[in-house]
Order: structure tokens, then C-alpha cells, then sequence
């Protein structure tokens, strides 16, 4: 008896000494169902010595009522800490607030064309996540950032990443050109603190230049620049987004049409096949 209650307070301590890591989520929950696994099997699962809480921030639109009822249901999402959803209606009038010029800027080239609605609420709803996991009083030691429509295509070594998430760095798979890939990001709580106040960059740039078309992965870098944060590029990384319907494209694939030639040399190999 004895010797099974020391058992059980070793235990009880080593699981005490799991370091907190804080998964921070924003976007559209459409196809959040089809995705969510996969980060428990390419993040979670194989760091052990971690615990998860997550956050999430999403604009309901609508086609997300499956999800939004499951992520409400007790239980369901194993270390839930905050679910934020926002109506549409509601999420627009806060850009028409925070961003009146918005609706005159140009339409822009590429896959960003006509998009320029999109790209602020993906900033203002990154700030938005964040601001979930700040107010909670948990400790976390490392910071994911990612979206709930991304399919994780290979594993995520948070021991490591922990050694390198030092100061103002921010590891992303992509930092090339005066570009900064905006779906995943892992740093330090206060860096990440930092690259979620993209959205004040954000609404500045707009303000002082509302003549320039956006392109989402170029804020970002100018955020990066204005914030000071140090890339690292996560050269392992490989994922799919997965669209309304099912259909999955490489997370890439838009930089890549915007971008050939940079796609062809400072982009990984597209995935053709998501072994989740």
C-alpha cells in the first residue's frame, strides 16, 4: 500500500512538471471537423511531456453550426479553455469601425484579389485569439498559432522548438522576400504577444497608405519589420488546407500561383498526399 501511494504521488508530480503549451486558433470553423484530429496526431501526440490549452476565435458565418456544437459540447475538446465566436454581421461592423478606408483601397493582384475584407478580418481575428490566451491565468512556455481549416501533414518537435524560441523569434514555415507565411506561427508568449498585435500594424499601414493593394503574407512581413521579430523558417513543415466541400489544397499553393519562380526555389515540395 505504501509503496503503490508513493507510486501514485511520483506520478502525480511528474504530471505537476508538464510544461504548458497554448494553441491559439482563428479563422473560419467550416471544415474545422475535418481538420482537428490531425493536430492531436502531428502536435499533441507526439510531445508527450507537454499540456495543451486551446483557444479559439472564430467568425461564425453560418456553415460552421456543426462545429461550433461540437467545440460547446462538455468534454468534447480535450483541454478547451476559451471558444469565442463572433457573427459575421457583427465582425464586419467592427472592421467598418476600425478600418473605414478598407472598402477603397485597390482590388489587388492574384489569389489576393478582391480579398481585402479577408485579409483584415484574418489579422483582427489573430489579435482577437490572442487576447483569449492572455487573459487566462495558465503559464505557457510556447505558443502555436495556427488555423482550424489546416490539415497537419507532419509532426511538430516542441522540444525543440522550445530550445529556439528565444527574444522576438517567431518560427514559421516561410519567411522569404518580404513575404511571411500567416497560417502558422510558434514562439515565446510575448513574441507571440507581439506578432498577434499584427492587426494594429495592420490598420496603420492601411490608414497611411490607402493607395497600396494587400497581400496578406506581405503584411504580415511588414509587421515583422515594424515589431522587430526575428523569422525562423520551420523547414519541416507540410500541410494542406482543407476547403468547403472536402477538397484539400498544399498550404502553399497560393504563394506558389502568385510566386513561381519563389516557389520553385525557396518553397517545399507540394503534398500530394496527407498521411494525418
Amino acid at each position: 500500500m505504501v509503496r503503490a501511494f508513493l507510486c501514485t504521488l511520483i506520478m502525480g508530480a511528474a504530471a505537476a512538471e508538464k510544461q504548458r503549451v497554448a494553441v491559439v486558433t482563428s479563422g473560419s470553423l467550416r471544415t474545422f471537423l475535418n481538420c482537428n484530429a490531425s493536430f492531436f496526431r502531428r502536435v499533441v501526440q507526439p510531445n508527450p511531456s507537454f499540456v495543451f490549452d486551446f483557444y479559439y476565435f472564430a467568425v461564425a458565418d453560418g456553415s460552421d453550426a456543426a462545429a461550433a456544437r461540437a467545440l460547446r459540447r462538455p468534454g468534447r475538446h480535450p483541454g478547451l479553455r476559451r471558444l469565442e465566436l463572433e457573427p459575421y454581421k457583427e465582425a464586419l461592423s467592427g472592421l467598418e469601425s476600425d478600418l473605414p478606408r478598407l472598402k477603397d483601397l485597390p482590388a489587388g493582384d492574384g489569389t489576393a484579389r478582391g480579398k481585402a475584407t479577408n485579409v483584415a478580418l484574418m489579422f483582427r481575428s489573430i489579435s482577437k485569439a490572442d487576447a483569449l490566451r492572455r487573459d487566462d491565468a495558465r503559464q505557457h512556455v510556447l505558443v502555436i498559432r495556427t488555423r482550424p481549416d489546416l490539415r497537419w501533414c507532419s509532426d511538430l518537435n516542441l522540444t525543440a522548438a522550445l530550445q529556439l524560441a528565444h527574444g522576438k523569434t517567431v518560427m514559421v514555415p516561410f519567411a522569404e522576400d518580404n513575404l511571411v507565411f500567416d497560417q502558422v506561427a510558434v514562439a515565446s508568449p510575448r513574441a507571440m504577444e507581439s506578432y498577434a498585435d499584427a492587426y494594429a500594424t495592420f490598420r496603420d499601414e492601411v490608414d497611411r497608405n490607402p493607395q497600396r493593394s494587400l497581400y496578406p503574407e506581405r503584411e504580415m512581413w511588414r509587421h515583422f519589420r515594424s515589431a522587430k521579430l526575428r523569422p525562423l523558417t520551420m523547414r519541416r513543415f507540410r500541410g494542406v488546407l482543407v476547403r468547403s466541400g472536402g477538397r484539400a489544397e498544399d498550404s502553399f499553393s497560393k504563394l506558389r500561383r502568385d510566386h513561381g519562380a519563389l516557389g520553385a526555389v525557396a518553397m517545399p515540395e507540394r503534398v500530394r498526399v496527407c498521411d494525418e
